[in-house]
């Protein structure tokens, strides 16, 4: 499967640096922090007690700069996004900044951009967003990607608590795409043992 990405991330990993080192200068004493995410291979997922994949690396170098300490909880998106709204001490990764989401947290720097695509299987005959536009379309429940496919017109959405979930579904023909951000969605993919690679519907 061949795929764009917008922005690469590591790009992109000085400004939210930057920010943290300035917020831990803030602090009088080193800190202890909850990272509330959702499994997202490559960037972040479960290693042992704690993370492993791009951001686990980026928080690492914070560790180091500046003695805070942080300690990763993974749980179904939706799920985490409340967690973090209720800890103090609670931060969250792998976040779209929008609207609706803008009063609810206090933002500490930009990671990087990415872009959602639809995965559709390789024998479909659909090669545009046009030709599955009356497919059933599976998304992480609680990410934003539900509004994106809203404002694309797709009608019948189907949300699920984990990548995974919507990878197997589609693989089942139960669904017949998947919406996901092109940083995750090939990793989700290929975690799931013998599955043939994907299409990217493009365009509109």
């Amino acid at each position: 499967m061949h795929v764009s990405i917008t922005s690469p991330l590591q790009h992109c990993f000085a400004p939210l640096l930057a920010a943290l080192f300035a917020m831990a200068a803030c602090s009088a004493q080193a800190s202890d922090f909850t990272i509330y995410s959702t499994e997202f291979p490559s960037l972040a997922e479960p290693s042992g007690e704690g993370a492993k994949g791009l951001y686990a690396d980026l928080l690492a170098q914070v560790e180091r700069k500046t003695g805070h300490r942080f300690s990763w909880r993974f749980q179904p998106w939706a799920r985490a996004q409340l967690s973090a709204q209720a800890d103090p001490n609670g931060m969250i990764v792998n976040f779209t900044r929008t609207p609706e989401r803008e009063s609810r947290y206090q933002w500490v720097g930009v990671v990087g951009w990415g872009r959602y695509g639809v995965f559709i299987p390789e024998k479909s005959k659909a090669r545009t967003l046009a030709d599955i536009q009356d497919q059933t379309i599976g998304y992480l429940n609680g990410s934003d990607a539900q509004g994106v496919l809203q404002q694309a017109g797709f009608k019948k959405l189907e949300p699920a608590t984990a990548g995974e979930f919507n990878a197997r579904k589609l693989h089942l023909g139960r669904i017949g795409g998947w919406a996901i951000n092109l940083w995750t969605g090939p990793s989700i993919w290929q975690s799931i043992a013998g599955m043939p690679n994907p299409t990217v519907a493009k365009g509109k």
